[in-house]
């Protein structure tokens, strides 16, 4: 298993750019927020490797509200666009979503630990690790997911919408002890 990791500097420093290391340090990628005037603010990043080439780029669908209960993504690899949207019902509890890519289907889904889990038609093939540090996130891919590929793009990439699913599903839980008390 190749490990890589990503230094969060959103969390304290606003920053719009965070590298993307491999298990020696080196650069092998930046990811960037992007600003675009047809999707949700502040819920698109962008894949780029470390010589410049953009790889990838997802943001979440603005579906209005219908986004609490049931997000849905668009993710483009090169000139490749793929839909997933988070899996009804155990979205509800805990992140969860479901894509379609040629001859695969793919689940990204937290498990018990809080760590998300990227699976291939059924087989675990890569994985965020969150508890690593609070800054710091690493990822754990098997031997053939190679850096910059569809799915090495789409779980690094994911990472952000876990963010934002936990920041929204805060905000959730926070209005519903409010009524409670």
């Amino acid at each position: 298993m190749a490990t890589f990791t990503l230094l969060d500097k959103v969390i304290f420093e606003n920053a719009s750019s965070m590298e993307l290391k491999d298990e020696y340090g080196k650069i092998i990628a930046f990811i960037k927020k992007e600003v675009h005037s047809d999707r949700e603010k502040d819920n698109s990043y962008i894949y780029t490797s470390a010589d410049g080439k953009i790889m990838g780029q997802i943001h979440r669908k603005n579906t209005g509200l219908k986004r609490f209960l049931l997000a849905e993504y668009e993710f483009n690899y090169g000139e490749e666009r793929f839909y997933l949207k988070d899996k009804v019902g155990n979205s509800m509890l805990y992140f969860s979503v479901m894509a379609e890519f040629p001859d695969q289907k793919i689940l990204i889904e937290e498990n018990l630990n809080e760590d998300v889990d990227l699976h291939s038609n059924d087989e675990r093939i890569a994985s965020i690790l969150t508890g690593d540090s609070f800054f710091t996130v690493s990822f754990s891919f098997e031997d053939s997911i190679r850096p910059h590929s569809n799915l090495f793009v789409l779980l690094v990439l994911m990472y952000f919408m876990l963010k934002i699913y936990k920041d929204e599903t805060g905000v959730v839980d926070d209005i519903i002890d409010i009524f409670e008390d």
